[in-house]
């Protein structure tokens, strides 16, 4: 709960005119800027991509946090973002792409470390479906296997120069 409150603080916090954002995202192409593999994972661009990152981070993130406790988990998460932002960073080096941002990297560790420890649990999720014309919800258990399937990318922009 802790991280999904910073997230959304954060993302409000940037919303605002002349927000924080610009220093805070993963910049490719000049160089390693240290700073950004931390602040990257709680920027996000728009209210889709934090939802969309809140809606994976709760579930993966209780898995986790259930098997290690709360301060563990916090390690782990940020020092999962803190690396994958590094290495992307690092391998994204002369790129044309302008920057990354978003929990996902983090998240993505997550479902990893998931799926070791625990792939048959199963989650409770809502599902959506449009059945000739009618709009269909409910609730149903997934195993955490087979919910990982349904990850989202990573959002890459690519610079105009």
């Amino acid at each position: 709960m802790g991280l999904i409150a910073a997230n959304i603080a954060v993302f409000i916090v940037t919303l605002a005119p002349n927000g924080l954002g610009d220093d805070l995202v993963l910049h490719f192409g000049n160089g390693l800027h240290p700073t950004q593999w931390l602040t990257a994972a709680f920027m996000h661009i728009d209210i889709f991509h934090i939802v969309g990152n809140m809606m994976f981070l709760w579930p993966f993130g209780l898995v986790v946090e259930g098997k290690i406790g709360w301060w563990r988990f916090l390690l782990v998460y940020l020092g999962i973002a803190v690396t994958a932002n590094f290495i992307f960073q690092v391998a994204m080096l002369g790129s044309t792409f302008q920057y990354a941002l978003g929990a996902s990297t983090a998240i993505y560790g997550l479902i990893g470390v998931s799926i070791i420890w625990a792939p048959k649990n199963e989650l409770d999720v809502v599902y959506f479906v449009w059945v000739m014309f009618v709009l269909r919800t409910g609730t149903t258990e997934i195993a955490i296997m087979f919910f990982a399937a349904l990850l989202h990318r990573p959002r890459f922009h690519r610079s105009d120069t």
